[in-house]
């Protein structure tokens, strides 16, 4: 793929993500507004959680099977490939379905209040569809159907569970609630997964049936463990600093700051944007050792992102105020916490697509004890920063552990590789 069409797959891909941050970012209002504060606290909290579970029981076989799909696809081994598509849902559902019992039964020593309590029952159904979906998510990256599952997942779901939020609560307020919010969640997770398998199938080969499947598990295993390391500590990174508000200060803090993260969110769209196109790239690239057009991509990815970070955080300071207020009352005491985010972000924005270019090309075991060292700095400076000083305590704990570990990925990308992935 040549730097235009690069780019014009990229500037797709950053419209279905603003589209989709549109619609996310009104689902949150949406359920903040309906649901109140302490409510929406009680939702975030909890769904932060069973999103927590989800990672962990992937296995790391959804970032993995981003890298083996792309190769397998690219090489026309069908065999390996239709192996893939059997096995690695068996796994994940192996381990997602105990971990859903687990995390329901201890719900009363997990929860700070009965409403969370009763809301992790929905870990059952949430926790498995959740788990799969990011599977499905993995697969049709590896297959460059970036676009659609952005559709699907990010746009069309909120979108339903919006129309479902204020059908709910002006129809049927009385049954509108954090736990009827996580079942209709839920529903909607098992309709997308049900549209990534239909878009799946349309990519098999003709003679899909007849081809025999290829188990080699232990080598999938092999690959996704360190990427489980990784999808862990990048959740303890984005999410700790949630559920440990919850924890040691109260519900409502979380949820305000679940606000104020989401917000932040919006500067990684277009590394985001870039990096869905670009990681199967990197693992075709790596694997036929072609690091001339890798670092001329690595070049432009970056670019890319600055162009579009730099100019998001300005506006984002700049309305920081009106944006929270879409929220609600009480919503914009998370400004400072937000503008601290901001920079974390930045940080993240100019080292370009390190972590990505780590995991892809082979690398993702030296980038998984990275991303363990800066989880445990975040977790630490969570620790340490929250009893005190609430948001903002964790607001800084996340964006200087957000700095440190972009940096320390820049550097090892450049010793791995010889690619300098950076702004230059």
């Amino acid at each position: 793929m040549n730097p235009r069409d690069f780019l014009a797959a990229s500037g797709l891909v950053l419209v279905a993500k603003f589209a989709g941050a549109f619609s996310e970012f009104s689902l949150q209002v949406v359920l903040a507004r309906t649901l109140g504060v302490h409510e929406f606290g009680v939702f975030t909290f909890t769904f932060t959680a069973v999103t927590v579970a989800a990672s962990l029981a992937a296995l790391g076989l959804d970032t993995a099977s981003v890298r083996l799909v792309s190769e397998y696809h690219a090489a026309r081994r069908w065999s390996e490939l239709k192996g893939m598509w059997v096995r690695l849902p068996a796994i994940s559902l192996s381990v997602a379905v105990p971990f859903a019992l687990v995390l329901c039964s201890a719900g009363a020593w997990l929860a700070v209040d009965d409403e969370v309590s009763a809301g992790l029952i929905w870990a059952l159904v949430l926790l498995p569809a959740l788990t799969l979906n990011r599977i499905k998510q993995g697969v049709l990256r590896g297959l460059r159907a970036v676009l659609y599952y952005e559709t699907t997942d990010n746009i069309l779901r909120p979108v339903a569970l919006i129309a479902v939020a204020v059908t709910g609560a002006v129809m049927y307020p009385q049954y509108w609630s954090p736990h009827a919010a996580l079942a209709a969640y839920s529903a909607l997770t098992i309709l997308v997964i049900l549209l990534g398998l239909f878009r799946i199938n349309s990519r098999k080969p003709q003679d899909w049936r007849s081809i025999a499947p290829a188990f080699n598990t232990s080598y999938w295993l092999k690959i996704s463990f360190p990427m489980l390391i990784i999808s862990w500590m990048q959740l303890v990174q984005t999410q700790a600093d949630i559920i440990m508000l919850g924890l040691l200060r109260d519900t409502s803090s979380a949820g305000v700051y679940g606000a104020v993260a989401r917000i932040s969110t919006v500067l990684t769209f277009g590394l985001l944007a870039v990096n869905l196109v670009f990681a199967p790239m990197i693992a075709v690239y790596a694997s036929e050792q072609r690091m001339a057009e890798l670092q001329s991509m690595a070049r432009t990815a970056a670019r890319v992102s600055v162009l579009f970070t730099v100019p998001v955080a300005v506006v984002v300071a700049a309305f920081s105020e009106v944006l929270l207020g879409l929220f609600g009352p009480g919503f914009q005491a998370g400004k400072p916490a937000l503008l601290l985010l901001l920079f974390g972000q930045l940080a993240s924005g100019l080292c370009g697509s390190v972590g990505t270019i780590m995991t892809m090309s082979g690398q993702q075991s030296a980038a998984a004890w990275i991303f363990s060292a800066c989880a445990v700095i975040n977790v630490i400076l969570n620790l340490l920063l929250i009893p005190g000083n609430g948001m903002v305590g964790a607001a800084f704990a996340t964006a200087a552990t957000m700095a440190i570990l972009n940096l320390w990925l820049l550097v090892a990308v450049r010793r791995s590789t010889g690619i300098y992935a950076g702004l230059h």
